[in-house]
């Protein structure tokens, strides 16, 4: 009878003990922004000839879809991690930035113009996702 009841600890002891192994999960949780990631495949497309070889056509060809997928990102949900007034005036001024752009743009404005305002708008984005990477 009493091997029985050592046995009986034993099984316990080893389940509770199994149970404390499991690993831990953690208490973030990471959300998906697909709206953000939409615009930084469409950013990168448009800065990267800016930046390597200082040529704005990419950025001429793209900006009415970095505008088009900057107002979506203003009108999405916000991760909880970013969801804060600061954030949402960057993204306010993004879309309207991106937006005055793209029509400067269609009016054909000079392409100093679209690389500077570009690099702007860049660097406004690039603020965004830094938060988002904090």
């Amino acid at each position: 009878m009493k091997y029985y009841y050592y046995k009986e600890a034993i099984v316990c002891l080893a389940v509770i003990f199994l149970a404390s192994c499991e690993p831990r999960r953690t208490q973030y949780s990471v959300q998906e922004w697909h709206e953000m990631d939409a615009l930084a495949i469409t950013m990168e497309k448009a800065f990267r000839p800016l930046k390597d070889s200082s040529t704005v056509d990419a950025a001429t060809r793209l900006m009415a879809q970095i505008a088009d997928e900057s107002e979506k990102l203003a009108t999405s949900p916000l991760p909880d991690k970013v969801n804060n007034e600061i954030i949402k005036r960057k993204l306010e001024k993004l879309k309207t930035d991106t937006r005055a752009l793209a029509n400067e743009i269609a009016a054909g404005t000079e392409e100093d113009v679209i690389g500077t305002d570009f690099y702007k708008i860049h660097d406004l984005y690039q603020e965004i996702q830094d938060a988002l990477r904090k």
